[in-house]
């Protein structure tokens, strides 16, 4: 934009000098409308049920259509994770619908009043030329002191759910520590061999890399500062770590940052996340390496804080979603009907955990 003092309205003579400032970069606002919101009000689409992750299975095959979705459900008498079928989404605009099918017999049933899943997510990689659901985790331990885990289980049974046994054939459920339904542990704040995360609160899976995630959480126990972001890489089959530690400490990939979560389209990134700081919802633009056939996101692609964008959130009257009452703390994102959703845990002032959806309202 370049500014012109003039002496006249028509502007026949201006006077040109040299800028004051360099110009400054300018911040574009993202808004969505949250149709099951209203006020300090919110009838949601899955009650009590939080961490969605969804993968679209028009990517995994030509001939399938839909999403598997996988989601946690906290009951009075446990937790559950579900792995769901959405096949379908009528409507346009705000009025959506969505058709849900969730099988009895597929999922991880949690009884253990030790542990506590605080997230999950799932990816579709290939395993012996199958494709395969992988069905991850991050869960806390508490039996005399604190343990954090980020685990994982293979399904064994193509992409559509994930049915774990125990040794007498029937469905596994978490009952003791020594029997997990036979997950693989990916990254353990217990381990001393390699730097690690002291807790980990919530995790978003890179779509459509296979090999990355973001985990929110912190790397020392004592520290009282908000939680960061981090970067983790699949270093091998069962490994994960932290990108770009130093002095062996994982290096945060954003500080005092929560919710993070990336939408990747026509080949562009997008990072998602909740400033603790500033209390603001951000996004940053991330990127994509173009060096391999499957194009990843770099940590050096990741724009800085001085170019963030804001996004705003507004309930079904178009007013303003207040943080103190409701807090996009998980997101994830489909398009269907020439709609863009996102697909959103919300958190209401009480601490209750809810799936809800959100329609993009503007470019």
């Amino acid at each position: 934009v370049d500014i012109v003092a003039c002496y006249d309205q028509n502007c026949t003579e201006g006077i040109i000098g040299e800028p004051i400032q360099p110009p400054s970069w300018r911040t574009e606002v993202e808004s969505w409308s949250f149709p099951e919101i209203n006020g300090e009000n919110i009838t949601p689409l899955l009650e009590n049920t939080y961490a969605p992750n969804l993968i679209d299975l028009s990517t995994v095959s030509d001939e399938r259509e839909g999403w598997v979705m996988t989601s946690i459900q906290q009951n009075s008498w446990g937790q559950q994770v579900h792995v769901s079928t959405l096949n379908n989404i009528f409507g346009n605009g705000n009025d959506l619908s969505f058709d849900f099918e969730t099988s009895t017999s597929t999922g991880l049933q949690d009884n253990a009043g030790f542990i506590e899943l605080t997230s999950s997510g799932a990816r579709v990689f290939t395993v012996d030329g199958e494709l395969q659901l992988q069905l991850f985790v991050t869960l806390d331990v508490n039996i005399g002191s604190s343990q954090s885990i980020l685990g994982s289980w293979v399904s064994g049974s193509g992409v559509d759910g994930i049915t774990l046994l125990n040794d007498y054939g029937g469905s596994c459920e978490f009952s003791s520590f020594e029997d997990m339904c036979g997950m693989q542990t990916n990254m353990d704040s217990t381990n001393e061999d390699r730097p690690t995360l002291d807790r980990m609160e919530s995790m978003s899976i890179l779509s459509p890399t296979n090999n990355l995630m973001l985990v929110q959480g912190r790397d020392d126990s004592s520290d009282n500062t908000p939680s960061n972001i981090y970067l983790l890489e699949n270093t091998n089959y069962g490994e994960w770590s932290t990108v770009g530690d130093t002095e062996d400490a994982p290096t945060p990939l954003i500080k005092d940052a929560t919710g993070a979560s990336t939408w990747i389209k026509n080949g562009v990134g997008k990072l998602y996340y909740w400033d603790e700081i500033s209390g603001s919802a951000y996004i940053r633009y991330w990127e994509q390496s173009s060096d391999t056939d499957q194009r990843q996101l770099e940590p050096e692609g990741l724009e800085g804080p001085d170019r963030v964008r804001n996004v705003y959130y507004e309930d079904a009257t178009g007013e303003r979603i207040l943080p103190w009452n409701f807090k996009v703390i998980e997101r994830n994102f489909i398009t269907a009907n020439d709609n863009t959703i996102m697909m959103a845990t919300v958190q209401s002032s009480d601490g209750k955990r809810h799936i809800t959806f959100g329609v993009l309202q503007n470019p």
